[in-house]
Order: C-alpha cells, then structure tokens, then sequence
C-alpha cells in the first residue's frame, strides 16, 4: 500500500518539528494560534514577563494551555505565585496546574493560603490541593486534611470536587491518584505542545 506523498511530507514536517524542538529545547505549536502561527516559538529564550505574555495569547487545545509555564520550569514561579493570588487571572485554573507540573516547593504557600481561603471557588480550591500534591504528597494530604476536616469548608455546595478530591488525597496512594489525574503533563509534552 503506497502512503500518499502529501502525507509523507506533512508527518515528515511534524516529525521535524518535533525533532527540531527538543534540540533547541523550545516550546512548538502544533495546531496553530490566534494570531495563525505554527511556528517554533523560542518560550526558553523568553523573559519572566514574555513568557506570561504567551501564556496569557496562547488558545491551543486545553490540554496545552499551561505549555509555556511548564517549559519555562522554575524561572516562571515567581511571576507565577504575582499573578494567580488574583481572583480575576485570565487562565488562573491553568497556572496553578503549571505550579504542580513544575514542581518547586516555593509555591506550596501561596497555594495553600489559596486552597484554605473559604471565600475561594472550590474549584480554584481544588486545584491548588491537587498542585499542592503533586509537589510534596506529605503536604498535600496535610492540606487535604484541613479541608477535610470542615474547619476549611466553603459555604459553596455547587461543587463536590474539593471533598472529592480532599477524601482521595487523604484515603489515597500517591502513584495511583496520580497517574488518573488528568493534569499531569510531561515536560516532553509541553515542548511539543502535544494534544490528546
């Protein structure tokens, strides 16, 4: 059976692509942009502030919105931990589960302050829980507890995700809740901003 040559070529330039991005360790966009770019963008060589900035612009797929904050590791927490104490950050959702990603203990305060502030969305709660977790599992089911443990609940009962979350943290085993959270994302992955 013969492979059509557009196609040949267009998964030729993707493998490129790909390629191409973990050599020059730079963040690729796959499917494009607002602005139609599909081009390489360099997110390792960016500033703290321009690396906001294309977080702030990129309108991928879900799954690849927090890619440059990822990419950019732990040189981006700082401008991070400024922005997502802000109820009104576009994308907040996003940045939190970047912190989680990344990894750096340094975040850990300001997410707890956020998941055990009970005029927060418990949505917005939930997810600094999970970040919490998925840097330092100990603190998180210390959190977790808290929340758990009603002196931290909201008077908000739209949503079951923080109890459910809270109860699977504390009742859970740290490998299995993470391999079914569905944020975690690889370092590989941001790079290639790959799409599920």
């Amino acid at each position: 059976m013969n492979t059509p040559v557009g196609f040949r070529f267009l998964f030729g330039q993707y493998r490129r692509n790909i390629l191409l991005s973990f050599a020059l360790g730079v963040c690729t966009t796959s499917c494009g942009d607002d602005q139609g770019r599909t081009a390489i963008q360099p997110v390792d060589n960016m500033s703290g502030s321009q690396v906001m900035e294309e977080f702030y612009r990129w309108s991928g797929a879900e799954d690849t919105l927090m890619d440059p904050l990822i990419v950019a590791g732990n040189r981006i927490v700082s401008h991070i931990l400024q922005d997502i104490s802000d109820e009104s950050m576009p994308k907040r959702r996003y940045a939190i589960g970047a912190l989680g990603n990344i990894g750096d203990h340094s975040a850990i305060p300001v997410l707890a302050d956020i998941a055990l502030d009970t005029a927060e969305v418990d949505y917005i709660r939930c997810d600094c829980v999970q970040a919490i977790a998925m840097i330092d599992w100990e603190e998180g089911t210390r959190v977790a507890s808290l929340i758990a443990g009603g002196s931290t609940q909201s008077g908000n009962t739209s949503s079951n995700c923080l109890l459910r979350v809270t109860r699977e943290i504390i009742e859970g085993d740290q490998v299995e809740w993470l391999a079914n959270l569905g944020m975690v994302r690889s370092l590989a992955d941001a790079r290639v901003r790959r799409h599920d």
